[in-house]
């Protein structure tokens, strides 16, 4: 997209774009009302114009901020004089509403050093990797909980692009090195939002390993494929030596890893009557359901998929168990609560 406009007051936005797009809406939802459309033909239909509505306002947004030109020189956050660099820097940018080429200015000491400041990046906050915030929040979201494979069939089905599984799992590999920056700053709950309980949990939680592709085996000599050949077949392997170490691809499949997972929250006590008790420990069925239960507060819950050079889970024991020992440390500073 164009950027070069280095001052472009507001009303620069292209309101004329916009407004026909809302006017074309209009008269499509005057259309299907004459026509009789379905509901659901309409719905899908307001989705697609919404999102090219939204693309034509997020692109005449940013070209209100040009390529970001601050002038010849600019000073930087060390004092030191930068100068302008030539020609301006183009970069992908990926948003919710489709892919955007943003131009520029940049500086450095000079031509051929490293860029030291780029005005627009930072007046935009912009992440180092093309992938916005808002849809790396999305990704993550997904992939959490399905393959990668169907996290971009599902955005390309919503959204109308699709993401390739390389780019999803490096931008996961990308984001998990702040994992633990995250949790340094991860501020304290205010103490008179605890519970009277402080409740710390750790568990194991098998996650599945991708086998490796088996190597490409040569192709057979032209006698052997036609069964032309001297040579005797080879013996299979008794079946005592058919093993998990003896799979071709690797571990067989549904081989996993053990994951970590630790909690820390607090909660108050549930304070029952000895017949309440009775009745939870031996009747089927409570004859009424408890809703005033107390709730946790402030649950957080943090999980390590780490193994060491000698391949076993002592790291990721020690990353889960010291990060719980200090949540308990912080959040019972005096130890007057009693930790389950």
């Amino acid at each position: 997209m164009n950027t070069h406009n280095t001052h472009s007051p507001v009303s620069a936005i292209n309101t004329q774009e916009l407004f026909g797009q809302l006017q074309e809406t209009v008269n499509f939802l005057h259309q299907a009302f004459e026509t009789g459309r379905g509901a659901h033909e309409v719905e899908e239909e307001l989705w697609r114009r919404m999102l090219e509505l939204g693309r034509c306002a997020y692109g005449s947004w940013l070209e209100v901020f040009g390529s970001g030109d601050a002038g010849e020189t600019l000073v930087g956050v060390d004092g030191r004089t930068l100068k302008r660099l030539e020609p301006l820097r183009r970069r992908e940018y990926q948003s919710v509403f489709g892919p955007f080429e943003l131009e520029r200015a940049v500086y450095g000491t000079r031509e051929g050093q490293a860029i030291e400041a780029v005005p627009l990046d930072a007046r935009l906050n912009l992440p180092q990797c093309k992938t916005s915030y808002l849809l790396q929040d999305w990704e993550q979201r997904l992939t959490v909980e399905v393959p990668f494979a169907t996290v971009s069939a599902t955005l390309d089905r919503i959204l109308g692009f699709p993401r390739s599984v390389y780019t999803l799992e490096r931008n996961q590999q990308d984001m998990a090195q702040s994992a633990a920056a995250f949790w340094e700053a991860k501020p304290l709950p205010p103490p008179e939002e605890e519970g009277a309980i402080l409740v710390c949990t750790a568990d194991g939680k098998g996650v599945p390993m991708r086998r490796k592709k088996a190597p490409n085996k040569p192709p057979l000599p032209a006698s052997s494929a036609h069964g032309l050949t001297d040579k005797p077949p080879e013996q299979a392997p008794a079946p005592s030596m058919v093993g998990k170490d003896l799979h071709p691809s690797g571990p067989r499949p549904g081989t996993k890893k053990m994951a970590l997972l630790g909690s820390v929250y607090t909660i108050n006590p549930v304070i029952r009557t000895p017949e309440e008790v009775l009745e939870a420990l031996c009747s089927p069925a409570p004859s009424v359901r408890d809703t005033k239960r107390p709730k946790p507060c402030h649950k957080h819950v943090r999980a390590a998929l780490e193994r060491d050079g000698d391949d076993t889970t002592a790291s990721q024991v020690a990353t889960i168990f010291n990060w719980i020992a200090e949540q308990a440390q912080a959040r019972n500073p005096s130890a007057d609560k009693p930790i389950v």
